[in-house]
Order: structure tokens, then sequence, then C-alpha cells
């Protein structure tokens, strides 16, 4: 018997008498398991699509006063529904929605793409794949031969040819994942014309050409953009050209501050464009004065904007990936390069991160141990709502760039941590109108997230929540599981989780299996070195995620805040007023069914369209589109049989 298992049986379980009845035992102990909880990963909804994101409004905080997240919460669900009401259901009117926003004719290909989505029960909305075309759009205004070459001549590139898929990349022993985007293209490369796809295999985001350039390679793919007569169209791929070029020199830079390389993406004349990178982060990390710009009585609204640095520059004070990150290795030229995540104003091709599509939870990027002794049966379970605890849970590392004794107060993880620190909060001596000033976080003055810990009314109470802190700790359980020292000061410093300079202020605790984490019903998620490779586990599951990120991904066009998941800004000054909201300060105060709702409705919708069959649908769409921009017969290329019969008539 796996030890594993056997650690988690009592010690008469374990005698050898009891062990003959082990399998006995085992199953009765399954039964009254399995009668409470439910599986982790259940089969899509087979709900009418009509019905998906219909819950009929609960009332069951009609007798608690107005809140603004009430409003956000109707304003996520009427956008969810106006999304769900532009499904398309046959090819042509996928053709007919996607010549109306794209005012191109699609791809050659799109009637087989079409045919894989729906023999794979997919669900197609053309707002879905918005992202493609902000990615590629401003490679029209580039030589087809040029970029094809420079895809082709990359280190790391899985390539497609005469329906079959291979790669390449430099390290065996590198985490894979280019093997696993191989994997994700080979099952679909026998649809796919002859093409390559470059990947990014850094957490960073690596391609940053200045605002003034892009702008002008947007308004020449403008310029181009025309539906072009359907007679003259033609579905014939011209191939990938066969004499090489010399490859291109990009002129990566290796060095920061990353500031300074990524503000000139944002709009001339911004406030972020202007500001130069700090340099000196000995003091404590600036946030602005007042509610989060664009917010909703502070309150995030706006998502796009809400991860934006170039509308939030004081998140160069407050990201690791500004202040230092692991790595930099970027470039100011438009080349072709795909990967998994991107800043917003970066110019990488999105497609699905290889985290999501792995099966293996040892990619999980805060090195959790996501699976408990059940996993090795292949079971996955998880409790209902009603039976998980009514609490905030996180654990992971304290990763998001290299963060050093002169520089670490300033990290997004490691201010998120110290938040939701009880013991932390009552040692700030928290207080009504009073300025919170922790090691790391500014808090801003004068109670404006009206928190009923602060407002003066929880002094007279005499329950154990009557302080704030209390507060925090009785619904907050957050932790680090190792603190990351950079550098180590020896090769054995490496293994430490621990460290000199912020072990004073955290405690260290053991990571934990997925069952424990999924026993409570909010789960956050921060960004780490990038992108989260989390969330998308925690949106299919039946907890609460409360997500905040500056990191684009391939599914937000599909996702909705505040119908899907709880959207937190990335200075976390709403996290307080998120939390009283959801979990109440005291009995009766809690909008518990509210959170449940969208629990649920995000869970469900994750398991229709966040699926592994969803990720193959968006990456065909994207090949087709680069394989066409890279075609010297672009102009031409097209699909057009839903609509040939009548151009001729």
């Amino acid at each position: 018997m796996h030890s594993k298992v056997l650690q988690g049986i009592p010690t008469w379980v374990r005698s050898r008498s009891a062990r003959r009845n082990l399998p006995l035992l085992l199953a009765v102990a399954l039964v009254t398991f399995f009668a409470s909880y439910s599986f982790l990963e259940p089969a899509p909804s087979k709900r009418p699509i009509s019905q998906i994101g219909t819950h009929s409004p609960q009332q069951e905080h009609s007798k608690l006063p107005w809140h603004p997240i009430d409003d956000l919460i109707k304003e996520g669900e009427q956008q969810f529904r106006s999304l769900l009401a532009e499904q398309t259901h046959d090819v042509a009117s996928a053709a007919a929605a996607y010549r109306k926003r794209r005012n191109r004719h699609p791809p050659p290909g799109f009637d087989k793409w079409f045919e894989y989505a729906q023999k794979n029960d997919a669900i197609i909305v053309e707002e879905f794949f918005d992202q493609i075309y902000h990615d590629i759009s401003p490679f029209w205004a580039l030589s087809p031969r040029w970029i094809s070459q420079q895809a082709k001549n990359f280190e790391h590139v899985i390539s497609v040819r005469r329906g079959k898929a291979t790669y390449k990349t430099d390290k065996a022993k590198r985490v894979p994942w280019v093997p696993l985007w191989h994997d994700m293209v080979a099952g679909i490369a026998k649809d796919l014309p002859d093409v390559d796809m470059p990947v990014n295999v850094l957490d960073e985001s690596r391609v940053l050409v200045p605002w003034e350039r892009m702008n002008t390679f947007i308004q020449a793919e403008k310029v181009s953009r025309r539906l072009q007569p359907a007679d003259t169209v033609t579905s014939e791929w011209s191939g990938i050209p066969g004499m090489p070029v010399e490859r291109f020199d990009a002129k990566w830079t290796l060095n920061g501050p990353y500031w300074d390389i990524f503000r000139h993406t944002c709009p001339t004349r911004t406030e972020a464009s202007n500001m130069s990178a700090i340099r000196d982060f000995s003091d404590l990390p600036v946030l602005p004065p007042k509610y989060p710009e664009h917010s909703y009585h502070g309150y995030v609204r706006n998502w796009t904007i809400a991860k934006s640095p170039c509308h939030n520059p004081h998140l160069q004070n407050i990201h690791g990936t500004f202040i230092e990150p692991t790595s930099i290795a970027t470039t100011q030229e438009l080349v072709p390069l795909f990967g998994g995540s991107k800043l917003q104003h970066n110019s990488e091709i999105l497609i699905p991160p290889p985290a999501y599509w792995s099966k293996d939870a040892k990619y999980d990027p805060d090195g959790g141990t996501w699976s408990d002794w059940l996993d090795a049966f292949g079971w996955r379970i998880e409790r209902p709502w009603a039976q998980k605890l009514n609490r905030i849970l996180w654990r992971g590392v304290a990763s998001g760039g290299r963060n050093r004794k002169e520089n670490w107060t300033h990290f997004q993880r490691h201010r998120f941590v110290q938040m939701l620190n009880g013991s932390a909060v009552r040692g700030a001596g928290f207080a009504a109108g009073k300025r919170l000033q922790t090691t790391n976080l500014p808090f801003p003055e004068n109670n404006p997230y009206n928190l009923t810990a602060l407002n003066g009314e929880s002094d007279e109470r005499k329950g154990p929540l009557s302080e704030f802190g209390d507060w925090v700790a009785h619904y907050a359980a957050v932790a680090f599981t190792h603190l990351v020292c950079f550098p180590a000061e020896s090769a054995t410093d490496r293994w430490k989780i621990t460290c000199p300079y912020s072990s004073p202020f955290y405690k260290v605790m053991n990571q934990l299996s997925r069952n424990t984490l999924l026993s409570s019903r909010y789960l956050p998620d921060i960004d780490g070195n990038s992108y989260s490779g989390r969330f998308l586990a925690l949106l299919r599951s039946s907890s609460l995620p409360i997500k905040a990120t500056i990191y684009s991904e391939w599914h937000d066009s599909r996702l909705i805040p505040w119908a899907h998941f709880v959207p937190i800004d990335n200075t976390f000054v709403d996290i307080y007023g998120v939390m009283e909201y959801f979990l109440g300060f005291e009995e009766g105060t809690s909008r518990d069914l509210a959170a449940e709702r969208i629990a649920s409705q995000g869970q469900e919708w994750a398991n229709r369209v966040l699926r592994r069959e969803d990720m193959r649908i968006y990456l065909w769409r994207v090949l087709i589109e680069f394989a066409r921009v890279c075609d010297g017969e672009r102009d031409r290329l097209g699909w057009v049989d839903d609509i040939l019969e009548t151009y001729r008539q």
C-alpha cells in the first residue's frame, strides 16, 4: 500500500489484521466520501446555451445596504448574456460574423476549422478571437517572405510540413514548454498549411515595439484591409518561400531596467511613457492617494485598464516585472514570436500556455502539491460550496522577480501576503482615519472603503472580530511556502526556504494538497514571474477565484469579471472591501449566495469554453491567420465557399 495512503489512515487500520480488510474498509469510506463530495472536473454542462448565465437574481442580501459591487455583478451578468447572444451555429453564420468584425474574408481552411469546433461541441463567438487580430494585424505591414523566414530561423520553433508537426529547441532538459506546444499543434497538423511557430520559452514578455512605430504598422494594416471580390479570392496556399534569407538581428537587450524598455510601448505624451524607471527601492512603495483610476467606487470596473501598466504607471513601483524580472531578453523590433502571456502593449502573439495544456502537476509554477493520494487512482474530488470553509486561502512561493534585501518590500506577492496577515495588520496599528503603514503597505487614509472594522462601529461590539487585525486573521489563511532569496549566499542556500531579510516578517508554511486548497471558498490568484498557471484550475473548481494581474492571456475575451471571477486592483487596496462584501464582518452581513453564484457560473463556463479542445480551436485559428500573413498571395487568400455562388449570380 502506498505510504501516502497509509499516512491518512488511523493506526488501528494499519494493524496486520485490519490490513487484510483494507479493501472493504476503503470501499465503505469511499461510499461515505463520495456522498458529500463532487468531482472536480465534471463533464461540461449540457444545459442549452441560452440558459447559461441566466441564474435568477437572488435576494439573499436584500436587507443589506446598497454596495458598489452589487452594480458590478449586474453589469457582469448583462455583459455575459450579451456575449452569449452572439454565438454562431453554422459555418455560414460564423463566416458572416468574421467578415462583419474583421472586414476580410476568413482564411483558407475556415470550414475545416469550424467543422472541428462543431465536432467538439465548442461554443463559437467571433469576439472570442479578438486577441488574435490585435496580435497579428501589425504583421500585414511587413513582407510575407521576411516574416516567414524570421519565424523559421528562431531557436525555439514548432513547424508544420505536409501535415506533420516537428519542433526544435536548444536544451533537452529545459522545462518542456516546446514539446507541450508541439503536442498541442500535432493533433491538428494534418489540416494545417505549412507554417512555423516560434515560441517564447521565458517567463517575461520579449517583444516591445515603441508606440510610434507600432501605430505606423497598425495604420498600414487598416489601409490594406478590405473584402476582395469573391471571384478573385483563392484558397490555395503558396507555401513557405524556399530561398533562405540572412537571419535578422533583432538586437536583443539583455539588461534593464525593464520599465525603461516597456514605457516606450505606451502612447506618447502619456504619464507612463515619460516616466523614467525608479532605481532606488529602499523606501516604502508609493501608491496613488485615491481610488484606483477608472474604478467604480474603488472597485475594478474596466478590467483592461486595471491590468494596463500604461494606464497605471505606479505599477513600476509595486510589481516585480518592472522592479527586477528574473530575466530580460527583449527587442524593439516587430518579430514573430508566440507566447502564453504578455503585457498588454507587448507584441507577442498569444496562444494557450503549455502549463494549461500539461496534465502534470509538477509544472504548477508555485510548486504546489496539487494532488493528494486519491490522484494516484485518477480521482479528483471537491467539496460542494456549502461544505467549504468560509475563508480566503492562498499558498505560493515569493516569486515575481529577483527579490533582494533592497527591493523586496515592493513585490506584489510580498505585499499581498502582508495585507492578509492578521498579525502584521495588528502590529501596524491600523485604526479608522489613520494611515496603515506596514513594512510594505501604505493604505489610503480615512477608510475610503467604509470598512465596518474601521468606521468606529466595531469598537462597541464585544465579538471576536472587534479589531481589524482579528477580522483579517479570522477570514484569511495566506502564507508563503518559499521566500526565494536572491542572490543565494552559497550553493546550499539555494535549497533554503527562508531568507535573512524577509523571514522576520513572514512565516513559511507547508505546501497544501489540491483538496486542501479547494476546501476553501475564496482562492486568490496573484502574478508570479509572469501569468499564474493556476488560474484555469481555480476557474474549473467550485471555489471563487479572486484575480489580480497585469498579464493578458488567450482566454481574456471569454471571461467576464464579476460574472466568472472577482477582479481586484494590482495595488490590492480593494481586497478588504471585497472580503467584507462576500464574507461579511459578522453574522448576517455576508453575500454568500452571490459568491456561490459567480463561482458556479465561472466553473460551468470554464468547462464549456476553456477545455483542451478549445485551446486547440484557438491555436488552429491563430495558425491559419499567421500562415496567411506569411503567404506571398495573402491579399487574395481566403475562404469564400459560402458566398461564391451567390456572388456569381
